[in-house]
C-alpha cells in the first residue's frame, strides 16, 4: 500500500510537470524539433525534449533517470507529454528496454512511461505502460550524450477525462497505443 501511495504522488507530481509545461499558444515551433509520435491516435510534433534525475522515492524507485517529451498537434490545439524512467540517476545506456507497468521491482533493463494528453482544454487522458504487451522501446545515446528513443506500439492504459461540463466530469477507462521516435532536444 505504501509503494502504491508512492507511485500515485510520483504520478500526480509527474502529471502536474507534464500539464504545467505543455502550452496549447501559437508559438513556433523550434527548428530542431522534426521528430513526429502518435500518442492514442493522434501525431504529435515534439517541441522539447529534456532529460534530468528524480530522487526521494522508494523502492526500486528511490531515484530514477527521465526523459521528458512535450508534444503539440499540428494544429496546436493538443498537448501531449510523455514521462520516460528508467532505475537509477544515470541516463541509460544504447540498448533495448523492455516496457513495463508496475515499477516498484523495476530493474535496469527496464523502463515505464506516464502519458498526459489534452486534446483541448477540457478533457485530458492520464495514461501509463501496461508491460502487459511484451514490447520494448531502443535507446541509442549520440556523440554528445543525448538520449533518443525509437518506440514500437507500446500498450498505454488509464483514464481519459472529459469536463465538457464542469458540475458533470465524464472518466472513461482507456486502453489505447503510442509509437514513434522521441529525443532530448
Amino acid at each position: 500500500m505504501k509503494m502504491k501511495k508512492h507511485v500515485i504522488s510520483l504520478l500526480a507530481a509527474v502529471t502536474a510537470f507534464l500539464i504545467l509545461g505543455c502550452s496549447t499558444s501559437n508559438d513556433a515551433k523550434p527548428a530542431n524539433a522534426t521528430y513526429k509520435f502518435t500518442v492514442n491516435g493522434t501525431t504529435y510534433t515534439e517541441v522539447a525534449g529534456k532529460d534530468s534525475t528524480l530522487t526521494g522515492g522508494s523502492g526500486a524507485l528511490s531515484s530514477a533517470n527521465t526523459l521528458t517529451i512535450n508534444g503539440q498537434s499540428a494544429d496546436k490545439t493538443a498537448t501531449v507529454g510523455l514521462e520516460f524512467f528508467w532505475k537509477g540517476t544515470a541516463k541509460p545506456k544504447a540498448g533495448s528496454y523492455q516496457v513495463i507497468g508496475d515499477g516498484s521491482t523495476m530493474t535496469d533493463s527496464q523502463v515505464g512511461v506516464l502519458v498526459v494528453e489534452k486534446p483541448n482544454s477540457v478533457k485530458e487522458g492520464i495514461y501509463s505502460t501496461t508491460g502487459l504487451d511484451g514490447s520494448s522501446i531502443t535507446v541509442a545515446v549520440s556523440s554528445t550524450g543525448k538520449i533518443s528513443v525509437t518506440m514500437p506500439s507500446v500498450a498505454i492504459k488509464g483514464t481519459f477525462l472529459d469536463n465538457t461540463d464542469p458540475k458533470n466530469t465524464v472518466s472513461t477507462s482507456v486502453s489505447t497505443t503510442m509509437s514513434g521516435p522521441v529525443a532530448e532536444l
